[in-house]
């Protein structure tokens, strides 16, 4: 009977060690290759195809929003401010959007929201279709209003960066104006949307005045006051969707007419073209014909670590620099989630498909790329000690 009760207690005891490693497995799977990350806020959003939704980031004294989708393609997405951000829904399907917020003692909080992307509806596009949209209305400006204080306006992003739709452009607005509340930038967006209510559909004017940033968001720069107050006047930010010649115009108060103080032009280029240029370029420095795809992005992955730094960083936490705005080609400083991005933006140019996959602490991401039917990893984040900024030139 002894012998009996040794050989159950040592069956169980199998069946105990068999049972935990198979939860632990189950476990590391969803680990691996699920998007969401664990012990973040998560909340679900659902729009239709064309459709944006402008959401808001309620965190206590944010510096800074990151923002990244699971699947541009389906949903995408842009930070507006510090307080919230523009999800565009782009075809059918789900993605997962997630929200890195940088609060003003380094703190961060992310937030993710589970997209559903549906289909457009019929009457919608029907609507669009049928109705001639009018002219955009002239801007109302008296012809006797003069405006009373000087500005001069000057783009601060570095020469050596170009200025693309879907990336930020600082502009500098020098001013003897006393009240920043008597004048504001007019982006030359305005326009005419559709919208709806109990009498039916109509359209409307819309401007984007909102949509210009005022955060005291660089370190390189020696802000006076709030609102991106600097010596001698204030910085606008703004992020252009498209392409183009824009036209930035400061529109002064006058009585209780808005009147032209200040304008410029501005060329914005085509941000998806000119990535896809540096794209096909690296592929054909770094990669050939006899090369299988695996090894394409195995080089490709060495490319980045060895041409990329990690995002500025000291003792305080990271550090945002003026000089460093613009696409991450061009600016060369990125983290774990530019790396997963760029590495499955290469996977499209070859053809594959790939996903964000969650390393399982820190939000840590890679990318994980199908090729002939078998999973390959690749984590192309540079160290975070090779970001090591301690001293840097003031812009202003």
């Amino acid at each position: 009977m002894k012998g009996d009760e040794i050989m159950k207690k040592n069956r169980k005891m199998r069946l105990w060690t068999l049972a935990l490693t198979l939860i632990f497995i189950f476990t590391a799977t969803i680990q691996g290759t699920e998007v969401f990350a664990k012990n973040v806020t998560k909340k679900s959003v659902t729009l239709r195809v064309g459709q944006k939704k402008q959401l808001s980031i309620k965190v206590a004294k944010a510096k800074k929003l990151k923002v990244k989708s699971s699947k541009k393609s389906v949903a995408a997405v842009k930070a507006i401010g510090k307080k919230a951000v523009r999800i565009t829904g782009k075809k059918v399907g789900k993605a997962v959007i997630t929200v890195k917020v940088t609060t003003k003692k380094k703190k961060v909080k992310t937030i993710q929201y589970k997209v559903t992307v549906k289909k457009k509806k019929s009457a919608d596009k029907k609507d669009s279709d049928d109705k001639p949209v009018p002219k955009k209305p002239e801007l109302e400006q008296p012809a006797d209003a003069n405006p009373k204080y000087n500005y001069e306006l000057k783009i601060m992003n570095s020469q050596d960066k170009n200025l693309y739709s879907d990336s930020k452009v600082v502009i500098y607005v020098k001013t003897d104006n006393p009240n920043p509340y008597s004048f504001k930038a007019d982006c030359g967006t305005s326009r005419l949307v559709k919208k709806e209510d109990e009498s039916g559909v109509f359209y409307t004017t819309e401007d984007e005045f909102h949509e210009i940033i005022n955060v005291n968001a660089y370190d390189d720069v020696r802000y006076t006051g709030k609102n991106n107050a600097v010596a001698g006047g204030y910085l606008n930010t703004y992020i252009w969707d498209t392409p183009g010649t824009k036209n930035f115009t400061i529109q002064e108060k006058v009585g209780e007419k808005w009147v032209s103080a200040a304008s410029m032009t501005i060329q914005i280029k085509d941000a998806e073209q000119a990535e896809t240029q540096w794209v096909q370029s690296v592929l054909a420095e770094v990669t050939d014909d006899t090369m299988t795809k695996d090894e394409k992005l195995e080089n490709v992955r060495r490319y980045v670590l060895r041409e990329f730094k990690y995002d500025r960083n000291n003792n305080n936490g990271s550090v945002y620099l003026l000089a460093d705005v613009g696409k991450y080609w061009e600016r060369k400083h990125i983290d774990c989630w530019d790396a997963t991005d760029i590495m499955c933006r290469f996977a499209k140019e070859l053809g594959l498909e790939s996903r964000w996959t969650y390393a399982g602490y820190k939000l840590h991401y890679y990318a994980t790329v199908t090729i002939d039917g078998q999973d390959y990893d690749y984590d192309a984040c540079p160290m975070s000690e090779t970001g090591w900024t301690t001293e840097w030139e003031y812009i202003l």
